[in-house]
């Protein structure tokens, strides 16, 4: 086992203390507001495109982070961007770029809240779709672009009127733009599974906080009004929140942000190995019985057909009825054991076994196969120590899986030969090594790194079985704390190795 090393991590206020300090904030910025609106809307408007660049800045060096959400609302400040500084540098009485009224920093704001609010409703469709960023960018530079000439042509609608104040379009803009927030607050809450529990919280306070600010808004008359300063304020908040989403998770802990995608595709895996795991076992339960009826009926058609001596073609059909039934089975079983020995549930009945009486049991088992293809199955007297602590029937199982290959593998006039040895070593670490040597085809070298994979098969013409049973015998082997492995010679033959930890050797580690 490895040992692991705690992360350490920033400490995360929590929504509540993180509103407390956002309200704390604010109302101290306010003050200053008393000695000059104009320096309370610069120092509030730079603040908000810090956090844009910030925002835009993290999306786009994260940007191979698969979250198309998150993407689509941090490229998105790149346009905002542009048009948030424009609206502070043309704002009445700055004079940073002199000549412009009140109606053109209005028409700027009312364009950045159309794009902010219309990518944030979009956003969730986008969310496990295949974005590239560079086209995402390009759009929002193309947007910004034409939003910008359609306002300095002047193609763009009145929003504020010189001694008559806020147009109809201002106003009704801002109702559209809050509706649109309501629209991207339920779309969010709609794949909500899909952010980590901080990052939504800190989105949906974000949104919800900027539907105040649109409808603040739609009442002043002067820019320079208690109403315009509350929804500058309210905008603050919503941009810390956004900060606190993408920016502030993405650098202190950018595990629980651009990784998402990553914990999302493991549960997502999981649920899906639940999935199989059920279906595999209502199925088989749903075959064996089927089946089981069907190798009974074939006995009973057989031993029938002997008694009323009935046609030879009955008795014949009703075996080959009753073999494809027993592979059928045994194909069942494969697939329920490579189940169960890939989700770690494999657990053997351990018990102390004595090496002659299994390989005994393994021969006993396989000679039928073996003599019916004129092949010569020997077992060399094994040469090991007191035993092993084992589960019999498992590790009968494997060598019959080794043996039946073997058979499988070897032309008619060959030869199978098992021996169990027991291996050099301290007697902490000793080992029985058994081994199943053939005469047969061989298997290319290039082929033996996956001799062990699920599916394989020695030959693709060779289709004689599930591909499964030498996965099984691995997992049955490691299961044990020993391990499986082959070598083998073209034309030559191979020999599978596998070994199994002493019952000496364990009585040692025990004491």
């Amino acid at each position: 086992m490895f040992s692991q090393t705690p992360v350490l991590e920033p400490k995360r206020f929590s929504l509540s203390q993180n509103l407390a300090f956002a309200v704390l904030f604010v109302s101290l910025l306010s003050v200053s507001s008393l000695y000059s609106y104009l320096l309370f809307h610069t120092f509030v408007e730079v603040l908000i495109i810090a956090i844009l660049f910030a925002t835009f800045t993290v999306t786009w060096h994260g940007r191979r982070f698969e979250n198309g959400y998150l993407l689509i609302v941090g490229i998105s400040s790149s346009s905002v961007l542009v048009l948030e500084t424009l609206h502070m540098l043309t704002y009445k009485g700055l004079e940073v770029l002199p000549g412009f009224g009140t109606n053109l920093p209005t028409q700027l704001w009312l364009a950045l809240r159309f794009v902010q609010s219309l990518s944030l409703l979009f956003a969730p469709l986008f969310i496990d779709k295949k974005t590239r960023i560079g086209w995402v960018f390009a759009s929002y530079l193309l947007v910004s672009t034409t939003l910008v000439f359609l306002i300095f042509s002047g193609l763009f609608p009145e929003a504020y009127i010189e001694g008559a104040g806020l147009t109809p379009f201002k106003i009704w803009s801002e109702y559209l733009i809050s509706a649109i927030l309501c629209g991207a607050l339920f779309l969010l809450w709609d794949v909500r599974k899909r952010f980590a529990r901080p990052v939504l919280e800190f989105l949906l306070v974000s949104i919800a906080i900027s539907i105040p600010a649109e409808l603040a808004f739609t009442t002043y008359f002067s820019v320079y009004g208690p109403a315009n300063l509350i929804g500058h304020l309210f905008s603050l908040v919503s941009s810390y929140f956004l900060y606190l989403a993408i920016v502030e998770t993405g650098i202190s802990r950018p595990y629980q942000l651009l990784f998402w995608d990553l914990n999302h595709a493991n549960e997502k895996l999981r649920g899906a190995i639940r999935t199989r795991d059920e279906v595999l076992s209502v199925v088989a339960h749903d075959l064996k019985n089927p089946l089981f009826s069907i190798m009974l009926n074939s006995d009973f058609v057989a031993e029938f057909s002997q008694k009323k001596a009935l046609p030879e073609v009955i008795a014949r059909t009703a075996g080959q009825i009753k073999r494809s039934g027993k592979r059928m089975e045994k194909m069942i079983n494969d697939i329920l054991d490579v189940a169960v020995i890939e989700t770690g549930g494999f657990k053997p009945k351990i018990a102390v076994e004595g090496v002659q009486r299994i390989l005994n049991d393994a021969v006993e088992l396989m000679w039928p196969l073996a003599a019916e293809k004129e092949i010569d199955l020997r077992l060399n007297p094994p040469r090991s120590g007191p035993g092993i602590d084992c589960d019999r029937d498992r590790i009968v199982q494997v060598l019959s899986n080794l043996i039946g290959n073997a058979i499988k593998f070897t032309p008619s006039g060959g030869s199978i030969v098992l021996e169990a040895t027991e291996e050099s070593g301290t007697e902490e670490n000793r080992m029985v090594r058994f081994s199943v040597s053939d005469t047969g085809t061989g298997i290319p070298k290039e082929r033996l790194p996956y001799v062990f994979d699920r599916f394989w098969q020695a030959e693709e013409s060779a289709k004689q079985g599930s591909g499964l049973g030498l996965a099984i015998s691995k997992g049955i082997v490691e299961a044990h704390q020993g391990k499986i492995w082959v070598e083998s010679t073209v034309d030559q033959g191979s020999t599978f190795y596998f070994t199994l930890p002493s019952r000496q050797a364990k009585q040692i580690v025990k004491s």
